[in-house]
């Protein structure tokens, strides 16, 4: 059984309650931002894979933290900075989703670390799809964006928060006549197979969900098997999978 809230909180405690009325054994939940405390009465063991709802009461697993994302997105943003790129956008997905909180954290972080322009002008926000990077895009990069409004010129790079949405990124510079990465340079995180195939290949922070995912399931099975097993965190960095997207002539890959 499975469900998908597309990041409403309604809907997240619906799923939750209709997967505890057919008293299913355990439960994998990717960014439950709204069921921390619904979650404290949940007597199944619970898989998390972001750390946004926390570890209730200590029986919880926790397989990723979202609190690494900012430093995946800091660092991604700094290997646009080493371009010599000043006029970095930020393209995340919804603000309520925890690790699109962090990544646009760590871009505001690493943008005022070296004094260059972090405002709100330089973030648009869509769905976390390639429609909503192609809508954000727009907002960004057209003549009409908001940083041609304050800085008399479109982002020189963006960094976008997710490969899906860069997918939608890359669409909306081939409508806007923008060559990539010689008029916009982009960098995104999550490292998927697809990133891979576009064109130009994806820079990206790989994050490598199918080892989490796995070995989160372990840990859920092992507590199904024996209650008494206390709860464990897992965190893990990504590492950069460098294409073309951002200038360089690709691909290498090393840690973050």
């Amino acid at each position: 059984m499975w469900g998908s809230s597309n990041g409403n909180p309604a809907t997240e405690v619906r799923a939750l309650q209709a997967f505890l009325d057919r008293q299913v054994d355990g439960l994998i939940i990717a960014a439950g931002m709204s069921l921390h405390r619904a979650l404290r009465r949940v007597d199944q063991p619970v898989l998390l894979l972001e750390d946004s709802v926390g570890d209730p009461d200590g029986t919880h697993w926790v397989a990723s933290a979202a609190t690494e994302d900012a430093f995946d997105a800091a660092t991604t943003v700094d290997h646009l900075q080493c371009h010599d790129h000043q006029l970095i956008g930020c393209i995340t997905g919804p603000p309520l989703l925890p690790s699109e909180a962090q990544r646009q954290e760590g871009w505001r972080i690493q943008q005022e670390r070296l004094g260059l322009p972090h405002g709100s002008e330089m973030v648009a926000t869509g769905e976390a799809s390639a429609e909503g990077g192609y809508t954000a895009a727009r907002m960004l990069l057209s003549e009409h964006g908001r940083p041609w409004a304050v800085h008399g010129q479109r982002p020189s790079a963006v960094f976008v928060a997710s490969d899906v949405q860069a997918i939608g990124v890359l669409h909306a510079c081939f409508e806007l006549g923008l060559h990539v990465p010689d008029d916009v340079a982009i960098a995104s995180v999550g490292g998927t197979q697809a990133a891979a195939y576009t064109i130009p290949p994806l820079t990206t922070m790989r994050q490598d969900v199918e080892y989490l995912a796995r070995t989160g399931c372990a840990m859920l099975l092992e507590r199904l098997h024996d209650p008494s097993v206390p709860a464990r965190h897992l965190r893990q960095r990504g590492n950069l999978v460098i294409g073309r997207s951002c200038g360089c002539s690709g691909p290498v890959e090393h840690p973050a």
